[in-house]
């Protein structure tokens, strides 16, 4: 004869088998949903190929950073370091 009780934590004792017969279900769907999707909403990194200037880009920006630090210490201004909020030390993570 079964009370209640025992009815109640058999159900208990059989959802942990549950729970891994949904995993292992979910699992297979994923492994058989492998095949390459043409429309696909997830963007793809640029490659190199992509932005073939981008070191030419870059060599330029850092020219142009180097000569108006140039013409600044010329007309004699003091060359202004990072700026900072005031109050302690920065900050090591912006948002989490």
């Amino acid at each position: 004869m079964v009370t209640p009780v025992l009815a109640a934590y058999g159900l208990l004792i059989f959802l942990p088998l549950l729970y891994l017969g949904a995993g292992v279900l979910v699992i297979s769907i994923a492994l058989r949903d492998r095949q390459d999707h043409k429309q696909t909403t997830v963007r793809k990194l640029p490659s190199p190929r992509d932005h073939p200037l981008h070191h030419v880009r870059v060599s330029l920006a850092a020219t142009r950073r180097k000569a108006r630090l140039a013409a600044r210490k010329a007309a004699g201004e003091a060359p202004e370091g990072r700026k900072r909020p005031p109050g302690g030390r920065p900050p090591r993570l912006k948002a989490m």
